[in-house]
């Protein structure tokens, strides 16, 4: 079974007791340079960042799509996106502190996953979806829980539910982009607005439902 995951992320209540205090690098000398910097590290990570943390980071909404079966009526604001075997629908749309391991029990629940021999039935397409796992069961566990054997592949525990392997868990970004970097060859972050802008797709990355959507065009632009 296969499922397309859109995610909102936004930082924990506490990130501030969590991240160590920003600092300045070694090399800064003049207070104004090193207040300078200090204020736009924080602003960084006040208006964003904090929330992007595997520490800090928490998921505060989850949309999962499926294909549907032949006939199946697209969920309501759905694009009308055409699939072999009918159309995609929405299955989960959830949010709040309980989002991201809801998300991960009601994929194992669906696709009957008990056993770590059960992943076969399984792949996950999303955007980030590495660091969306890693929040998910970061989540599961916060709640006093122990991650069961059938969840590790959410922190990719399991050497046969690999990274951008099918079946396992794929961002297709990273199979389309590889590596990020911007024009200069210098590493940065995939972006899902210039990626839609390039493939003529409409994406918000701010949006867990429009996220999953984009995962499942780009899979079906490749043919998956």
């Amino acid at each position: 079974m296969r499922f397309y995951i859109g995610c909102e992320i936004e930082a924990v209540p506490n990130w501030r007791d969590i991240l160590p205090p920003v600092t300045a690098p070694a090399n800064y000398k003049n207070p104004e340079k090193i207040a300078a910097y200090i204020a736009d590290m924080t602003d960084k990570l006040e208006f964003g960042d904090a929330a992007k943390g595997s520490l800090s980071g928490m998921i505060s909404r989850a949309v999962l799509i499926t294909p549907g079966a032949a006939g199946d009526p697209a969920a309501p604001d759905t694009p009308e996106l055409l699939t072999e075997n009918g159309q995609p629908k929405i299955v989960l749309d959830t949010s709040g502190p309980g989002a991201g391991p809801e998300a991960l029990e009601y994929m194992m629940s669906a696709a009957e996953v008990h056993t770590v021999t059960d992943l076969e039935n399984l792949a996950i397409f999303g955007i980030d979806i590495r660091r969306n796992a890693r929040l998910m069961a970061l989540q599961y566990i916060h709640t006093g829980h122990s991650l069961p054997y059938h969840l590790h592949w959410a922190v990719d525990f399991e050497a046969d539910f690999g990274y951008n392997r099918v079946p396992g868990f794929v961002d297709p970004l990273h199979v389309l982009f590889g590596r990020a970097s911007d024009w200069r060859g210098k590493e940065s972050a995939r972006d899902p607005i210039a990626a839609g802008l390039r493939l003529g797709l409409p994406v918000d990355p701010e949006d867990a439902e429009s996220m999953a959507v984009f995962a499942f065009q780009l899979l079906a632009r490749l043919g998956l």
